[in-house]
């Protein structure tokens, strides 16, 4: 017999505010967002009942979460998937707020510390457009971030709106920073990117 798979612990981190200051909140952006979380949560219910899930917003005007960031919220505590929450998902709108996908994700990674008290699978899976101004990237190191997600178990699936490619002449600081953080061994034995396509072109991915 096949060992028993371990439950899932999944924290969505959606930016729902801006990335870019003198720029505008990313509506199509979130729109996406919700049909992922929407079809993964559903996905839950009715396949793996006991895989529990969280979210937390970046970007958010409600102050501080319980981690202590700025901007950024806990949308809900770690529960299983439910009808209740995907309505809450629906009701999401962007804001004008800033914050950074680094943020959010130290602010994640003490989330799941708290909330995952049962042994699990743990991931998080990040929604931004990673267009950060350069002086924002620079003052965090691809090794922290690394490190943060590795001492904890934690998976990272990160899903922008075009294809990860550091060598692309194109590619902002903060997707050359994400880049660098998935090349680190303990991370990306189970990282992808995912780029954003059409909602039926996106279902294969998840």
């Amino acid at each position: 017999m096949p060992p028993k798979k371990l439950k899932e612990s999944i924290t969505f981190l959606v930016n729902i505010g801006v990335v870019r200051h003198g720029t505008q909140s990313n509506s199509r952006l979130l729109d996406k967002a919700k049909f992922i979380l929407k079809h993964i949560i559903q996905k839950k219910i009715f396949l793996r009942p006991k895989d529990e899930v969280g979210v937390m917003l970046m970007g958010s005007d409600c102050g501080e979460s319980d981690t202590g960031m700025d901007n950024v919220q806990e949308l809900c505590s770690m529960q299983i998937g439910n009808w209740d929450l995907i309505e809450s998902i629906e009701k999401l709108q962007t804001t004008n707020q800033s914050c950074s996908w680094m943020e959010g994700i130290f602010a994640a990674v003490e989330y799941m510390k708290r909330e995952c008290v049962d042994l699990s699978e743990r991931k998080i899976i990040l929604l931004s457009d990673f267009n950060e101004d350069e002086d924002i990237v620079s003052q965090f190191q691809v090794e922290d971030i690394a490190k943060a997600l590795s001492s904890e178990g934690i998976f990272l699936i990160a899903i922008g709106e075009r294809a990860l490619d550091s060598t692309d002449k194109n590619c902002t600081a903060s997707e050359a920073l994400l880049s660098d953080v998935l090349q680190v061994k303990e991370v990306i034995e189970a990282s992808r990117f995912i780029e954003e396509q059409s909602e039926n072109e996106l279902i294969i991915y998840l």
